[in-house]
């Protein structure tokens, strides 16, 4: 089977899913292939990007920049993306991607990259029962309202971003609050106050207001999942007074079992997720609350296998295939065999 990672930074290999992951396809003797997530391109009925293939185990600093090339990539048994395109064409790099996803299976739908892989529409995975109280708008006033009215610590943070960027915790006593929220949600009002709101245009900016869950400062729990099953866990805990879970952040690592509840939450999040073509995805939790799903790049593996010395990544690969019910399916049709009425020269 011939496998492609679409990455990032194909120049220096040092993520864990890359390295993992990808030494995981080579120890189960398939073909394994890298490209550049930035250089998709459509080449009249072909899809190419920049790609190599790479014939042995990948090792931390390894450079495959100068073995890049053009090539179609449509002819690929299963694609697995592993970082975000580059803002300035995420949205035609996740179109090409969809085109291909018609050719080629992958890994986790390109949907879910940007119906799931956000934090706006947790409800409709896990149900309203599973996340906190979430207010999600573009609108300052209408979450200050919220915020005033119900009192408490709330929880505020930008709808797509990770590694806890621009997450706040908001207290009715903290002086900053207002602003916060003002900023967050674009400084609507005190650009309109120095700028022609004609002139200026709409520059509202969604964020996430929620409740804060006093649980969570005990710690969250990241899930790695693999084939809709919880194959590993470990617990993380920010003990320097900073209300961020992120490691990057100062956090503690520890390795941890799942409740029987957790469990269950777990397995039934598994199943919703592969109906939705994810095969692979890491959750934060606090239960019985879910926080974030990690669609592209999860971390876990090497934390895991730092906490404990077992490389899970095998198991991850052996349980995502599993997962996607091969043969791969059959390549997108395309508009001749859709409507041969319209085929060139009938």
């Amino acid at each position: 089977m011939k496998i492609l990672l679409l990455i990032d930074d194909y120049d220096d290999i040092k993520h864990n899913n890359h390295r993992l992951l990808g030494n995981a396809v080579v120890r189960a003797g398939h073909e394994l292939h890298l490209g550049s997530v930035n250089s998709i391109s459509y080449r009249h009925g072909a899809v190419h990007a920049a790609a190599t293939r790479v014939p042995r185990r990948l090792e931390v600093g390894d450079d495959f920049a100068p073995s890049l090339a053009d090539r179609r990539i449509d002819d690929m048994d299963l694609i697995w993306v592993m970082n975000q395109p580059h803002p300035s064409i995420l949205l035609d790099t996740y179109q090409l991607l969809w085109l291909l996803e018609g050719r080629c299976r992958f890994v986790n739908a390109v949907s879910s990259f940007v119906f799931v892989n956000n934090k706006s529409v947790l409800e409709s995975v896990v149900g309203v029962d599973h996340i906190p109280e979430t207010h999600v708008a573009a609108d300052f006033a209408r979450l200050w309202e919220q915020f005033q009215r119900d009192g408490g610590d709330w929880i505020v943070k930008p709808t797509n971003d990770g590694c806890g960027t621009d997450v706040y915790r908001l207290s009715p006593q903290d002086s900053n609050a207002k602003v916060i929220l003002e900023s967050m949600t674009g400084n609507t009002y005190p650009q309109y106050s120095m700028k022609n709101p004609k002139m200026l245009g709409f520059v509202g900016r969604y964020c996430v207001l929620q409740r804060y869950v006093a649980a969570a400062s005990r710690g969250e729990k990241r899930v790695v999942m693999a084939g809709g099953d919880a194959i590993a866990s470990y617990i993380r805990t920010n003990r320097t007074g900073d209300h961020r879970s992120n490691r990057i952040h100062g956090a503690e690592q520890l390795v941890c079992e799942l409740t029987e509840s957790e469990r269950r939450l777990c397995n039934a999040l598994g199943r919703m997720l592969l109906g939705l073509g994810v095969t692979f995805t890491a959750i934060d939790m606090v239960y019985p609350y879910l926080f974030e799903l990690n669609i592209i790049n999860p971390g876990g593996l090497i934390v895991y296998e730092r906490l404990t010395g077992r490389d899970l990544s095998d198991l991850a690969l052996e349980r995502i295939l599993a997962a996607l019910d091969f043969p791969v399916a059959q390549p997108f049709p395309g508009v001749p065999a859709q409507f041969p009425e319209l085929r060139a020269g009938e």
